[in-house]
């Protein structure tokens, strides 16, 4: 006979020092995660690009309520955001977690976006500083597809997302605190 809750003891141990951890360091990556997975939970459809950002979401993402994303396979980043604009053409409200990298061998997709239908879609890009120069910087990016931008930098911040007009398209950027990051990394 298996002893499922001692089967579970070490799981449960490791979940309870990652919540420790996002509270000791609320701007490090995860916790930054944890809270936009917490606005995305309520999206009509989700969209994960990106192996390191799908681990991320993984391993971070809130748990409370339920989720179903759709995994973009693409190990280049190129077509991500273009898939995520097929995939919620249709939806009242669509989130898209990607890292900057993937968010700029896409910049085409700006141009899917003027012909979808009303409806939020919002794209969140980890900026933690890992990847390489941008050669377009997101406010730029944002002006060119007629987006809003909003730099993140703490769980408040997130509350953009509750005012959001109806029929808006949004780039977030996400930027952990790079001190906190390692800190937390560090710890677990």
């Amino acid at each position: 006979m298996w002893d499922i809750n001692g089967l579970m003891a070490p799981s449960r141990k490791i979940a309870s020092k990652i919540e420790e951890l996002m509270m000791s360091f609320p701007e490090c990556v995860a916790a930054m995660l944890r809270y936009f997975s917490q606005q995305a939970c309520i999206a009509d459809v989700i969209s994960i690009g990106g192996a390191r950002t799908r681990q991320l979401w993984d391993d971070y993402a809130q748990s409370i309520m339920p989720t179903v994303y759709l995994r973009n396979r693409s190990h280049t980043g190129a077509g991500i955001i273009s898939t995520f604009f097929g995939n919620a053409a249709d939806a009242q409200y669509a989130c898209c977690l990607v890292d900057r990298l993937s968010l700029l061998r896409d910049t085409a997709a700006g141009n899917i976006a003027s012909k979808l239908t009303a409806g939020k879609r919002v794209i969140a890009v980890i900026n933690d500083g890992s990847e390489e120069p941008e050669t377009l910087s997101l406010p730029e990016l944002a002006q060119l597809w007629g987006a809003q931008y909003y730099a993140i930098y703490c769980e408040s911040d997130f509350e953009v997302l509750e005012s959001l007009e109806e029929s808006a398209l949004v780039i977030l950027e996400i930027k952990p605190d790079l001190d906190q990051t390692q800190d937390f990394a560090r710890y677990l």
